[in-house]
């Protein structure tokens, strides 16, 4: 006999509720726990995202987490590949759009947030999966007629260095120049 749940009729009312097999259910409750939560994983597990919604603003201090990952990027203005940062934060910081819009909070812990990489961080590229506190620690002449001064970090690791994962298939096109703007101002045993 056919399980009659997997085959409901849904259909939407005329005050936006849901009409599920003749009965009404406001759809803001749609996809919230109705008592059979489903399948979960193990306990011991922990979830894992490299979505990056928001930057890191270097201006207003530093940047304390699990380096989990880094994406590719082409500046179109210059045609250079570069790197953006991706951490899983164990302390808040400042955050900033990919268009250098400034929010009025901070990131918590525990949120995914990028950083625009530059010549300074290479650093990071050996320390994946490690906990990293890192800030902008002042610049380096490089005595070359036009360019600017590369931009120096003070930064510190916890853990066992690894080779940073680099995530393929997607290239992010930070072409414009709010996007250079901002890259300019830009487990086990998890301690939070």
């Amino acid at each position: 006999m056919a399980n009659p749940a997997r085959h409901s009729k849904a259909t939407m009312g005329d005050a936006g509720e849901l009409i599920v097999n003749g009965g009404t259910k406001p759809v803001s409750s749609i996809g919230q726990n109705t008592g059979n939560p489903g399948p979960k994983a193990p306990a011991d597990y922990q979830t894992s995202s490299t979505q990056v919604d928001q930057f890191w603003v270097e201006a207003d201090g530093p940047i304390h987490g699990k380096l989990v990952a880094a994406k590719p990027y082409v500046n179109k203005l210059n045609q250079k590949m570069n790197k953006i940062y991706i951490f899983d934060l164990a302390d808040p910081c400042t955050t900033a759009t990919s268009k250098g819009e400034k929010f009025d909070m901070y990131a918590q812990r525990r949120q995914i947030v990028g950083v625009w990489g530059c010549p300074g961080m290479r650093e990071l590229d050996n320390l994946g999966g490690c906990f990293v506190w890192m800030v902008r620690d002042g610049e380096k002449d490089l005595g070359r007629v036009g360019q600017k001064p590369m931009k120096m970090y003070n930064i510190q690791f916890k853990g066992n260095p690894q080779p940073l994962r680099m995530i393929r298939g997607e290239v992010i096109d930070a072409s414009g120049s709010d996007a250079q703007e901002a890259a300019d101002q830009s487990a086990n045993g998890l301690p939070f």
